[in-house]
Protein backbone atom coordinates (compact mmCIF):
# COMPACT_ATOMS: atom_id res chain seq x y z
CA UNK A 1 0.00 0.00 0.00
CA UNK A 2 1.12 3.73 -0.83
CA UNK A 3 0.73 6.60 1.30
CA UNK A 4 0.31 9.62 -1.33
CA UNK A 5 1.92 13.41 -0.23
CA UNK A 6 1.82 16.23 -2.18
CA UNK A 7 4.98 18.53 -1.93
CA UNK A 8 5.27 22.32 -3.77
CA UNK A 9 8.66 23.15 -4.70
CA UNK A 10 9.54 26.91 -5.51
CA UNK A 11 12.88 27.20 -6.91
CA UNK A 12 15.36 29.97 -7.18
CA UNK A 13 14.87 31.38 -10.88
CA UNK A 14 11.20 31.16 -9.82
CA UNK A 15 10.26 27.78 -11.53
CA UNK A 16 7.54 26.26 -9.24
CA UNK A 17 6.04 22.02 -9.06
CA UNK A 18 3.86 20.28 -7.17
CA UNK A 19 4.62 16.35 -6.93
CA UNK A 20 3.18 13.50 -5.94
CA UNK A 21 5.83 11.43 -3.60
CA UNK A 22 4.86 7.61 -2.81
CA UNK A 23 5.75 6.12 0.11
CA UNK A 24 5.63 2.63 1.08
CA UNK A 25 3.87 2.50 4.33
CA UNK A 26 2.62 -0.51 6.76
CA UNK A 27 0.49 -2.94 4.99
CA UNK A 28 2.61 -3.15 1.98
CA UNK A 29 2.31 -6.50 -0.02
CA UNK A 30 6.00 -7.59 -0.07
CA UNK A 31 6.61 -9.06 -3.78
CA UNK A 32 4.19 -6.80 -5.21
CA UNK A 33 5.30 -3.36 -3.77
CA UNK A 34 8.35 -2.00 -5.30
CA UNK A 35 8.97 1.85 -5.91
CA UNK A 36 11.50 2.72 -8.70
CA UNK A 37 12.92 6.71 -8.90
CA UNK A 38 11.61 8.20 -12.30
CA UNK A 39 14.90 8.07 -13.49
CA UNK A 40 15.81 4.87 -13.69
CA UNK A 41 12.51 4.00 -15.07
CA UNK A 42 13.42 3.98 -18.56
CA UNK A 43 16.75 1.53 -17.60
CA UNK A 44 14.10 -1.20 -16.81
CA UNK A 45 12.49 -3.43 -19.27
CA UNK A 46 9.31 -4.12 -17.36
CA UNK A 47 8.87 0.27 -16.10
CA UNK A 48 5.95 1.43 -17.29
CA UNK A 49 5.49 2.77 -19.71
CA UNK A 50 7.95 0.13 -22.09
CA UNK A 51 10.36 1.85 -24.09
CA UNK A 52 12.66 0.42 -26.86
CA UNK A 53 15.37 2.64 -25.71
CA UNK A 54 16.32 4.89 -23.35
CA UNK A 55 15.56 8.74 -23.01
CA UNK A 56 18.21 11.04 -23.70
CA UNK A 57 18.15 14.26 -21.49
CA UNK A 58 19.75 17.62 -22.93
CA UNK A 59 22.32 19.48 -20.05
CA UNK A 60 22.85 17.98 -16.73
CA UNK A 61 21.26 14.58 -18.35
CA UNK A 62 19.02 14.00 -15.90
CA UNK A 63 15.62 15.74 -15.67
CA UNK A 64 14.98 17.69 -12.32
CA UNK A 65 12.74 15.21 -10.64
CA UNK A 66 14.48 11.78 -11.71
CA UNK A 67 15.58 11.07 -8.30
CA UNK A 68 12.71 12.85 -6.37
CA UNK A 69 9.38 11.71 -7.83
CA UNK A 70 9.00 7.52 -7.73
CA UNK A 71 6.51 4.77 -9.07
CA UNK A 72 5.46 2.05 -8.40
CA UNK A 73 6.83 -0.96 -10.65
CA UNK A 74 4.53 -4.00 -10.01
CA UNK A 75 5.39 -7.45 -10.07
CA UNK A 76 4.22 -10.19 -12.31
CA UNK A 77 4.26 -13.76 -13.05
CA UNK A 78 5.07 -13.76 -16.60
CA UNK A 79 7.90 -11.72 -18.38
CA UNK A 80 7.12 -7.80 -19.22
CA UNK A 81 8.41 -5.93 -21.35
CA UNK A 82 8.71 -5.88 -25.84
CA UNK A 83 10.50 -8.63 -26.65
CA UNK A 84 9.62 -11.76 -27.98
CA UNK A 85 7.67 -14.00 -25.49
CA UNK A 86 7.06 -10.89 -22.88
CA UNK A 87 3.48 -9.53 -22.50
CA UNK A 88 3.09 -5.48 -22.88
CA UNK A 89 1.14 -5.44 -19.79
CA UNK A 90 2.18 -6.70 -15.89
CA UNK A 91 -0.09 -8.99 -14.13
CA UNK A 92 -0.32 -6.47 -11.35
CA UNK A 93 -1.17 -3.01 -11.99
CA UNK A 94 -2.54 0.18 -10.31
CA UNK A 95 -1.32 3.04 -8.63
CA UNK A 96 -0.45 0.94 -5.64
CA UNK A 97 -0.32 -2.41 -7.31
CA UNK A 98 -3.08 -3.77 -5.74
CA UNK A 99 -5.29 -4.67 -8.96
CA UNK A 100 -4.73 -7.80 -10.81
CA UNK A 101 -5.90 -8.74 -14.57
CA UNK A 102 -7.38 -11.48 -15.62
CA UNK A 103 -6.37 -14.61 -17.59
CA UNK A 104 -6.43 -13.81 -21.25
CA UNK A 105 -6.96 -14.96 -24.36
CA UNK A 106 -7.73 -15.00 -28.01
CA UNK A 107 -11.42 -14.41 -29.20
CA UNK A 108 -11.79 -16.82 -31.68
CA UNK A 109 -15.10 -15.28 -32.91
CA UNK A 110 -12.37 -12.36 -34.53
CA UNK A 111 -10.55 -12.47 -37.50
CA UNK A 112 -7.56 -11.13 -35.60
CA UNK A 113 -5.58 -12.13 -32.84
CA UNK A 114 -6.14 -10.24 -29.92
CA UNK A 115 -2.94 -11.33 -28.10
CA UNK A 116 -0.53 -10.58 -31.31
CA UNK A 117 1.38 -7.43 -30.47
CA UNK A 118 4.42 -7.40 -32.81
CA UNK A 119 4.15 -4.19 -34.23
CA UNK A 120 1.86 -2.85 -31.65
CA UNK A 121 2.71 0.22 -30.13
CA UNK A 122 2.90 0.27 -26.16
CA UNK A 123 1.09 2.02 -23.86
CA UNK A 124 2.71 5.38 -23.78
CA UNK A 125 3.68 5.51 -27.50
CA UNK A 126 7.62 4.21 -26.18
CA UNK A 127 8.18 1.16 -28.47
CA UNK A 128 6.44 -1.37 -30.61
CA UNK A 129 6.46 -5.33 -30.07
CA UNK A 130 9.11 -7.34 -31.46
CA UNK A 131 7.42 -10.48 -33.56
CA UNK A 132 6.54 -12.80 -30.86
CA UNK A 133 5.23 -10.16 -28.49
CA UNK A 134 1.74 -10.44 -26.37
CA UNK A 135 -1.04 -8.39 -25.45
CA UNK A 136 -2.67 -9.51 -22.75
CA UNK A 137 -6.85 -9.45 -23.37
CA UNK A 138 -8.62 -10.25 -20.55
CA UNK A 139 -10.99 -12.85 -20.24
CA UNK A 140 -10.45 -12.90 -24.12
CA UNK A 141 -13.17 -10.42 -24.59
CA UNK A 142 -15.78 -12.60 -23.32
CA UNK A 143 -16.48 -11.18 -19.82
CA UNK A 144 -15.79 -9.00 -17.64
CA UNK A 145 -12.70 -8.78 -15.12
CA UNK A 146 -12.99 -8.19 -11.74
CA UNK A 147 -9.26 -6.56 -11.01
CA UNK A 148 -9.57 -6.97 -7.58
CA UNK A 149 -9.27 -10.83 -7.76
CA UNK A 150 -8.01 -11.68 -10.94
CA UNK A 151 -11.52 -13.51 -12.04
CA UNK A 152 -13.41 -13.45 -15.30
CA UNK A 153 -17.15 -12.80 -15.13
CA UNK A 154 -18.52 -14.67 -18.83
CA UNK A 155 -20.78 -13.55 -20.55
CA UNK A 156 -23.66 -15.82 -21.42
CA UNK A 157 -22.58 -18.74 -23.44
CA UNK A 158 -19.52 -18.60 -22.45
CA UNK A 159 -17.14 -20.12 -19.51
CA UNK A 160 -13.43 -21.23 -18.54
CA UNK A 161 -11.23 -19.25 -16.25
CA UNK A 162 -10.46 -16.98 -19.46
CA UNK A 163 -14.10 -17.02 -21.04
CA UNK A 164 -12.00 -19.04 -23.13
CA UNK A 165 -14.89 -21.57 -24.10
CA UNK A 166 -18.10 -21.30 -25.80
CA UNK A 167 -20.99 -23.88 -24.73
CA UNK A 168 -23.08 -23.32 -28.51
CA UNK A 169 -20.03 -24.83 -29.93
Amino acid sequence: MWERAFVSTVFEDGRASIAILLRLVRGAVPGRDGAVATRYLEDRSDGLPLSAGGVEYEGEGVAWDGERIFSCVCDSSWSVGLGSGERQEAEWFGPDCSLRRCPSGDNPDTPVDETDCSGVMARGGRGTGSAGNICHHDCSGRGTCNHVNGTCDCFADFYGVACELNRLR
